[in-house]
């Protein structure tokens, strides 16, 4: 795992071509980069980052915050089934925990980390791609 200025970034060897090419994690576009070896994906990594940064400052908009500056938790608000929710209450209160505790508890056990139990991914607001001398360009 690689970390800048609070944003990680995952990288694997592509076999095939012998890169290395790696993606940003925590934000809602697509940041990716490449590099000829580990120390050429690492700094291909923090360019993307940096310019990642640089343009959305030169848009004037506020880039999505990496997974350091997040709060620890956010709302989410389920409209339930009376009986279900009586049932979970009734857990909740045996096993000594709050009714969010308790579904808390059950959605972390529940979330599958695997890309395919994922689905597809959510439409990309901003696409980026790490070019091979560290420029990063937009895509549509």
């Amino acid at each position: 795992m690689l970390h800048h200025k609070g944003y990680a970034g995952r990288v694997a060897r592509d076999e095939q071509d012998g890169l290395f090419r790696g993606e940003v994690l925590g934000t809602h576009g697509l940041i990716t980069f490449e590099g000829g070896s580990a120390d050429e994906a690492e700094a291909a990594f923090c360019a993307a980052v940096d310019d990642y940064l640089a343009f959305c400052a030169d848009r004037g908009e506020v880039p999505d915050l990496p997974h350091d500056s997040e709060p620890a938790t956010d709302t989410v608000v389920l409209h339930l089934p009376r009986s279900v929710h009586h049932t979970l209450a009734a857990d909740a209160q045996r096993e000594g925990k709050t009714l969010d505790e308790l579904v808390a508890e059950l959605a972390v056990a529940s979330h599958q980390p695997s890309a395919a139990a994922q689905g597809p991914r959510p439409v990309v607001k901003r696409r980026f791609r790490q070019g091979r001398r560290g420029n990063a360009t937009q895509n549509p």
